[in-house]
């Protein structure tokens, strides 16, 4: 499939290459049109099956073989001698651990009547 736009020589704004003159400068391009070979572009097809094969193939990488750190060797041989235990959960929830309580706050003030009861005339 050729190319159906191509530059104007004079104003470089493109123009259809069925067009004779420049709708925006008026330059005539047929000839221009005429010298210069047509470009094939690529398909969607094709631009689809490059797509498909690179996102396969950075899948296939991102999913490689994971290698065993010794850190993770030393704690899996310990818990397997400590069975008899029973296992502590570290887990909190995502954003954190809730905050301990707080002391209960003082019982409230009568609304400013005196502390000690009235007393007798």
């Amino acid at each position: 499939m050729a190319a159906p736009l191509r530059p104007c020589p004079s104003c470089r704004r493109h123009v259809r290459r069925t067009e004779r003159a420049c709708p925006f400068c008026a330059h005539a391009v047929a000839e221009a049109f005429a010298r210069e070979p047509a470009v094939a572009w690529p398909t969607d097809a094709a631009m689809s099956r490059a797509a498909v094969l690179l996102a396969t193939a950075a899948a296939v990488a991102s999913c490689g073989k994971e290698t065993a750190t010794t850190a993770t060797t030393a704690t899996s041989a310990t818990t397997a001698t400590k069975d008899a235990e029973p296992e502590v959960s570290l887990a909190a929830p995502i954003y954190g651990q809730a905050p301990p309580p707080k002391a209960p706050p003082p019982p409230p003030e009568d609304a400013g009547a005196p502390k000690t009861p009235p007393q007798k005339r």
